[in-house]
């Protein structure tokens, strides 16, 4: 059983359809996309809390792990309060304590747990005792404040000259760029990223350091930190947009497209959430229900149709849910090229 319970909203769910359902709706896909079992899971103030369960596998993006046991996998970011740690690549956030046997620790801060056999980067500040007031480790979520959206700072050339264009955000140049569309970048706002052209290529500034890694992995590039900021320069770069065509293919899609996917006569909407080579992961919004391809599953006429609210994509493969023709992105949408 993949979870014993959720608690949100002061309410406790125990059925796994509900579950998926809620953790779907309040944005956390990458749960429902991990490898899982026995899961105590709570929701409070938006933040994911794991109270305890064993994690095989996935991609842990931000939240709270209280207590449990941890097999493998990829961790980006949040508090891991205690539990055992088998294995895998802790990339940013805070372990108080906890029980770490193998791995690679590359980010983040270390106030306490025992390491075995882990690779520790030097980025990894570690407190030792007398170096800092004790800190207050009850279990309990941090409080995460929003990040303060950026002015964007948009250089263009006009008449080989050079101008400054003040803009409130990346929503805005792409508005103001393509008239009355209001088009997204690769699924995702970007708001609080600077983007500047300078003399031989393109700056992209943010303190957010997955939206800058994120354009990196799309468009290449070196990133540098300073003062807090994370700097990806891409050289020989022009600040173009193009409109992105939208063709049932899995080249035509990337990881956080809202897409729509139109079977039977009915359209859903949903997400792309993982990509892989010739294939892509998708996540609808609601489930989609389709007849049961096993032979004699219906011998006594009852509706024995199968649901699913996951599924992957292949080029030029049909499957009982449809084919990848079937998918199309959710609305226009255009990218910086370069």
């Amino acid at each position: 059983m993949r979870y014993n319970e959720l608690k949100v909203d002061s309410k406790v769910h125990t059925e796994q359809w509900k579950i998926d359902e809620i953790l779907i709706e309040k944005g956390f896909n990458w749960l429902v996309n991990a490898e899982i079992e026995n899961a105590r899971l709570e929701i409070l103030k938006d933040i994911l809390i794991w109270n305890a369960g064993i994690w095989y596998n996935g991609t842990w993006e931000f939240g709270v792990f209280r207590d449990g046991e941890w097999k493998y996998g990829t961790w980006k970011g949040g508090v891991w309060y205690n539990g055992k740690w088998k294995d895998g690549t802790f990339k940013e956030g805070i372990i108080y304590k906890g029980i770490f046997v193998k791995g690679n620790i590359q980010g983040g801060e270390i106030r306490g747990g025992k390491f075995i056999d882990c690779e520790i980067s030097s980025r990894v500040k570690e407190y030792v005792e007398g170096e800092k007031e004790q800190e207050q480790q009850e279990l309990e979520a941090p409080v995460i404040e929003p990040v303060k959206v950026q002015k964007l700072h948009v250089v263009v050339k006009e008449n080989n000259s050079i101008k400054m264009k003040n803009i409130k955000n990346y929503k805005g140049f792409v508005k103001e760029s393509t008239g009355d569309i209001e088009p997204q970048f690769v699924g995702n706002g970007f708001d609080n990223v600077d983007v500047k052209q300078i003399a031989g290529g393109i700056e992209m500034s943010s303190n957010s350091k997955t939206d800058i890694y994120n354009l990196k992995q799309t468009h290449g590039g070196e990133v540098i930190e300073k003062d807090g900021m994370y700097i990806l320069y891409i050289t020989d770069g022009e600040l173009k947009l193009h409109e992105e065509h939208n063709e049932g293919k899995s080249a035509n899609f990337k990881i956080g497209d809202e897409i729509i996917y139109s079977f039977q006569g009915k359209e859903y909407t949903g997400k792309i959430v993982d990509h892989f080579g010739e294939g892509v992961m998708v996540v609808l919004d609601k489930y989609l229900h389709y007849p049961n391809p096993t032979p004699g599953a219906n011998p006594m006429g009852y509706n024995t149709d199968v649901s699913t609210i996951s599924f992957e994509l292949y080029d030029g493969e049909n499957n009982p849910w449809g084919s990848i023709e079937m998918l199309k992105l959710n609305r226009k949408k255009y990218r910086f090229k370069f």
